[in-house]
């Protein structure tokens, strides 16, 4: 029984403490405020929300929503891919039921209806998650960790989408659950408690059951409790956490969803087997059956042993071949069907892109709209310095950046745990031995980095891709194990010599890359080294990071490091590095890479903390100082900019404000010494350090959640409010599968598809209604696919502007293949030449030069005898012909443009027209909507998805355009059955 006395007595003990050392405890108003921070931020986006965010949300709350209020969830949906409907034990259920279960449990109290709640409920779960991560970061580091990595993640724009308003997903759920999962793994670990390994299989469980991306912490785990066993380290720790770790959550989400996680499944056996070694690695010390100077290798040779049976599976277990090859598919994130190869969350995204995503690059335009509606500054020049101000300073104080530069650093402090486990250096090593480390790690690090992004920007197939993956892990591996040897072989001085010059050639050598990139761009050198992506995501870390061992050398700064064993360590290094390497092979990795970058940038603003408090105080200042006055330099370069002063008056800022300072330096030196040793400029400068870097972090996710709205659009909302009024209430619509659950949770009508993506003609992969959708739509002959249209018994089609834009896709599916397809694409209208009717229209690639005729009523492309010139790189030739709404117009060309190998036409965008973009300029109320228009291969042009959208149902007799649900950014038609059939 709980001794409530006792309980009372150590509460007012605390209290006690808490009024006296109030100090002491700044954590949990820090924390409380980060958690505010995020709410605030991911909240915004609800001003003005009518429904919720993307596509994937509705089919979710239309779930969740039933649940809540009827108590009870339809075993089957009719509205989806009917008539076949979709079962609903296909599918997760963790983040249907959890919203619900809240709403019961008191979010009904403070809200009107479950839609406000379903708005509410994403942004409330992201900013839990900024405390799960303090949590975290305290238990693997400690608490300045903690609240930097939780501010980190609450500004960080890469989970900003994905956790704010409206986004009633299963990411808001999934990784709150991820982190806490992570949190009590770590805490089991450090203090070897199996309680703490119950609560992160529950929350591993939860995790499991509501989200696929689930499989990303069933593979981290085996991987560190394997390579933690590998080095035969923490066995009993791993044994006590990892054990109840792995069968609770396999049990909770084998019971409460059985269709989604199996216990046969090959994330679960995996686990199993990392876990039958690490009992085994523990019993046969226990029984003494190995010699204890021998266990060190009982790991290392078992698992060679393991993996050459494994080897030889398909020639006794097809099961085992089986269940290895589905790990290795979900690690390398290979195979996947045609139609994953045309979503663009599965494409790679590029080293440059997640350093945007990631860091706090848009810190400028969201200081710039935080001043916009304050008098004087929102329009004056104040606020175009603040925000050429805080685009610099995101560059280099966002999670991207720290989060780079801290992997080497801890990535540092692992590898002298191991070496340390292995008798190769002492508990306690001389500075210059640790910087030589540092060195080691940073070159090795950001070889494979520099690889990656390089790769990126190759225009090569993805398995030549891949190997070139695999060999800049090599080359970085083993850069890392030479400067290893170098440091360990040699004298400190002297190693600490080699490396610094080995280093200084290495940057040098990425250097050249931004500046081989620009070339491919145009860039000059200026362009290369400070605006490309590659800079600022690889080369201005990597200087940082030199430039940091450069100083702590240059003041002798660094003390002699003592090693400590902390291995679960690990994760957090593991977590960072699988997550941002992944990212760059599959885009849809960024948002879960977003967590472990705040978690390492966190980490890294801890160090740079712990270690500014350690400098003598005349270092900190002269740092602080210099820094302060480089930014005092680009303010001027701002102000500059801002009032467009020549290169003289650029120059005469410049020396007007060094020159004075330079004076102060070389004729006050005792007085400026006696300042730099004042414990009040210590201040000030941290002071001034850690605003800068909360105001620019702030700023930057300002600035994302500013851009984030609800959907569908207002063009969608006029179509799908026409659909649900005006058409019959049985009626069944087919579009591409996009769209599918807005016209289910929004229009109120069935859909042929949705976002799921299913498959109910066949049980093969290839009976996926897509399929048979892409074949219509790229389909010269439309007559031909009556049954598609029987089989579902249409009723309307309806299609969008992106549709042009999204051919490529549907290309690709109905050749099934990734590697095989056509494709038409857009140009902005640039003006007219002058004395003439001839409009230019260019993407930057391409460019196509078109007469065009106007009169009082109406302006647009000219259909005949038009001189369309279609010009690239490699030279002009004349466009062939003109799409209209009345068909094809030929001109008379002897060798027309071609494209996607077929004869080029052109066509003005249905939408983005001629006469809307002159309309719109005219009005000083309404934005100005740019003209457009797309080339398009011939061929692409008679197919069915070219003449509905393009031709306006041009050549389809058996469909009849729906006025009332058709804006021209969006066209409906009604569908004969009977006439299609005859």
């Amino acid at each position: 029984m709980m001794d409530f006395g006792n309980l009372r007595e150590g509460l007012e003990d605390k209290y006690d403490d808490v009024r006296q050392n109030p100090v002491s405890y700044w954590a949990a108003p820090a924390v409380f405020t980060v958690f505010l921070t995020a709410l605030f931020l991911r909240y915004r986006p609800e001003q003005g929300m009518k429904y919720l965010q993307a596509l994937d949300p509705y089919w979710i709350f239309r779930q969740s929503q039933h649940l809540a209020l009827d108590g009870n969830i339809p075993t089957t949906d009719f509205m989806r891919y009917f008539p076949y409907n979709a079962p609903f034990h296909h599918h997760n259920v963790g983040e249907i039921v959890i919203p619900a279960a809240m709403y019961k449990m008191g979010g009904s109290l403070f809200f009107n209806s479950y839609m406000e709640w379903a708005q509410f409920f994403p942004a409330f779960m992201g900013a839990l998650s900024t405390v799960a991560t303090y949590f975290l970061g305290k238990e693997m580091f400690d608490k300045y960790t903690g609240i930097s990595a939780a501010f980190l993640l609450a500004t960080v724009g890469g989970v900003m989408h994905r956790t704010s308003a409206g986004f009633f997903e299963k990411e808001p759920v999934g990784t709150l659950f991820m982190i806490i999962s992570m949190y009590f793994f770590t805490r089991g670990w450090k203090r070897k408690e199996r309680i703490s390994g119950i609560f992160a299989g529950l929350a591993l469980g939860i995790f499991t059951i509501s989200w696929g991306g689930s499989k990303m912490l069933w593979l981290l785990l085996p991987l560190v409790v394997g390579i933690t066993a590998f080095l035969d380290q923490d066995i009993e720790e791993l044994v006590a956490v990892y054990t109840p770790t792995v069968l609770v959550a396999g049990g909770f989400a084998a019971a409460a969803n059985p269709s989604r996680f199996g216990l046969t499944g090959s994330m679960f056996l995996g686990n199993i087997a990392i876990l039958g070694l690490l009992w085994t690695r523990y019993l046969v010390e226990k029984l003494e059956i190995v010699e204890r100077d021998k266990l060190a290798y009982f790991v290392p040779s078992i698992s060679a042993v393991g993996l050459i049976m494994v080897a030889l599976s398909p020639l006794y277990s097809q099961f085992i071949y089986s269940r290895f090859s589905s790990i290795i598919s979900r690690v390398t994130q290979s195979g996947g069907a045609v139609i994953a190869g045309t979503v663009a969350e599965n494409t790679a995204s590029s080293i440059g892109d997640m350093a945007g995503t990631l860091g706090a690059s848009n810190a400028g335009v969201g200081v710039s709209r935080l001043l916009a509606d304050i008098p004087v500054i929102g329009d004056g020049a104040l606020r175009q310095i603040m925000s050429v101000l805080g685009s610099l300073l995101g560059g280099y104080s966002g999670a991207w950046t720290l989060a780079i530069i801290g992997i080497p650093v801890i990535g540092s402090k692992i590898t002298l745990m191991v070496l340390r486990r292995y008798g190769v250096v002492e508990e306690e090593i001389g500075w210059k031995k640790y910087l030589g480390y540092m060195q080691a790690s940073i070159m090795g690090w950001f070889a494979i980095i520099a690889g990656f992004a390089y790769t990126n920007t190759l225009q090569s197939a993805n398995a030549i891709q891949s190997l070139y993956r695999i060999e800049t892990i090599a080359a970085g591996a083993l850069i890392f194990l030479i400067s290893l040897s170098i440091v360990y072989f040699f004298d400190e001085d002297e190693a600490f010599q080699i490396n610094s010059l080995v280093t200084a050639l290495f940057t040098a050598g990425v250097a050249i890359l931004p500046l081989q990139i620009g070339n491919l761009y145009r860039a000059n050198i200026s362009q290369a080294l400070f605006q490309l992506p590659f800079s600022s995501a690889v080369f201005h870390p990597l200087l940082l990071s030199v430039t940091g061992i450069g100083l702590l050398y240059y003041f002798k700064e660094a003390s002699d490091y003592k090693i400590e064993m902390k291995s679960y360590q690990i994760l957090g290094l593991v977590w960072a590095i699988t997550n941002i390497l992944g990212a760059a092979a599959k885009s849809r990795l960024v948002f879960l890479s977003a967590f472990s970058s705040a978690f390492l940038g966190g980490y890294m603003v801890s160090r740079i903390y712990l270690k500014a408090r350690e400098l003598d105080r005349s270092t900190f200042n002269i740092i602080g100082g210099s820094v302060l006055l480089l930014v005092a330099n680009v303010v001027v370069l701002a102000i500059s900019s801002a009032y467009e002063a020549s290169n003289l008056e650029l120059i005469g800022f410049m020396l007007l404000l060094n020159t004075p300072l330079l004076y102060v330096a070389l004729e006050l030196e005792d007085e400026v010494k006696g300042i730099l040793n004042s414990s009040n400029l210590k201040k000030i400068l941290a002071g001034v350090f850690i605003v800068a870097f909360a105001a620019v972090n702030f700023s930057s996710g300002f600035a994302a959640s500013d851009n984030l709205g609800g959907s569908p659009n207002q063009l969608w909302m006029q179509n799908l409010d026409y659909m649900e009024s005006e058409t019959p209430g049985d009626s069944v619509v087919l579009s591409w599968w996009d769209y599918g659950y807005w016209f289910e949770s929004v229009g109120r009508r069935a859909a042929v598809a949705d976002g799921g993506n299913a498959g109910y003609y066949t049980s093969d992969i290839l009976g996926k209604t897509n399929y048979p959708i892409a074949d219509f739509l790229t389909s010269t002959n439309p007559s031909n696919h009556s049954e598609l249209f029987k089989k579902h018994s249409i009723d309307y089609i309806v299609l969008d502007e992106t549709m042009i834009g999204k051919y490529s896709a549907v290309s690709q599916i109905a050749h099934r293949d990734n590697s095989e397809f056509d494709y038409m694409t857009q140009l902005t209208w640039r003006g007219n030449s002058q004395n003439s009717n001839q409009s230019t229209f260019s993407d930057g690639r391409r460019t196509v030069y078109a007469e065009i005729k106007s009169s009082n009523n109406s302006i647009d492309l000219k259909s005949q005898d038009t001189r369309a010139i279609y010009e690239t790189a490699t030279g002009r030739s004349r466009v062939g012909c003109v799409v209209t709404e009345d068909g094809i117009k030929e001109l008379d060309v002897e060798k027309p443009a071609q494209l996607s190998g077929s004869e080029m036409c052109i066509a003005e965008n249905p939408f983005y027209t001629l006469e809307r973009a002159a309309i719109t300029s005219q009005r000083s109320n309404m934005q100005t909507q740019p003209a457009k228009l797309v080339i398009v291969p011939k061929k692409v042009a008679r197919s069915s998805l070219g003449r509905l959208y393009l031709m306006d149902g041009y050549g389809i007799d058996w469909v009849e355009k729906v006025e009332g649900g058709s804006n021209g950014f969006i066209k409906m038609w009604k569908v004969n059955q009977q006439e299609i059939e005859e």
